[in-house]
Formats: structure tokens, C-alpha cells, sequence
């Protein structure tokens, strides 16, 4: 029995999605307390050219508190080198 395929598309593409909001969120978050573009891409394994479009996009529409909460975990404990 197989399931209809836009269902299942539809759910992955909701899990990219919400992937896709964390990472911008702690990409936005890391370059606010002074880590390098660079420094972000290394971290978050993804190229420079998308951190600039991730610190650059506007979050506000999408952000909730779990989004915060799952952007929060994965930082490192001294991710605010102030």
C-alpha cells in the first residue's frame, strides 16, 4: 500500500522548511554577538553566500518561540564571545 505523494512531499517539505528557519535563526543570532560570516558557514556547514541571505532575510513572520528554543540548543554554551 502506498501513501499519495502529496502528503508526504508536503511533510518534508514542512520538516526543510523549519530546518531552513533554525538555521537562519542562529545564523542571525551568531552574527549579532560578532562571529564572521565565515565563522557562521564553518559552523553551521552551509557556504558563506547562504549565511548572507540567512542573516539577511526577515524572520520576523516565521519566528515562535519553539523556532527560538531549537536555534538555542544547538549553539555551543560561549556562542556570546563578548
Amino acid at each position: 500500500m502506498n501513501a499519495a505523494p502529496g502528503p508526504v512531499s508536503k511533510w518534508v517539505g514542512d520538516i526543510a522548511e523549519r530546518r531552513r528557519d533554525v538555521r537562519r535563526i542562529k545564523a542571525l543570532l551568531l552574527s549579532r554577538v560578532g562571529w564572521t560570516q565565515q565563522e557562521i558557514a564553518d559552523f553551521l556547514d552551509v557556504s558563506q553566500p547562504t549565511i548572507i541571505s540567512d542573516v539577511n532575510f526577515n524572520i520576523s513572520d516565521n519566528l515562535s518561540e519553539d523556532l527560538l528554543q531549537d536555534a538555542l540548543e544547538g549553539l555551543p554554551d560561549d556562542y556570546a564571545r563578548c
